[in-house]
């Protein structure tokens, strides 16, 4: 059985980008995301969705490829304060089910 590329790092998981700054690693995620969609094509793993992340270690962001359109989430997460927001949008990235939200 084949399997889709979804990220660089796992099989199943987002494209990471860990940067100093947050706007300089948009344009390599979105290249690698890219990179990871003509792949899945070629191989015939297509899927609906590549989700991406650009990180510093402290401030998290979230982008999203479906098609040719690419989302970035305008907000800024961060692991002080974010971290069950963090872990949510990661875990219905690789498809896991988010039972429920904890908040600090």
């Amino acid at each position: 059985m084949r399997k889709a590329v979804r990220c660089t790092a796992q099989e199943k998981g987002f494209l990471f980008s860990l940067q100093i700054h947050i706007t300089g690693g948009l344009g390599q995620c979105i290249a690698e995301m890219l990179a990871a969609q003509i792949f899945n094509e070629r191989e015939g793993t297509a899927i609906e969705n590549i989700y991406g992340a650009v990180t510093t270690g402290e401030i998290w962001k979230f982008l999203k490829l479906a098609g040719v359109v690419v989302s970035i989430d305008l907000s800024d997460y961060y692991i002080v304060r974010d971290v069950p927001k963090i872990l949510g949008i990661l875990c219905q990235g690789v498809g896991l089910p988010v039972l429920s939200t904890i908040e600090p």
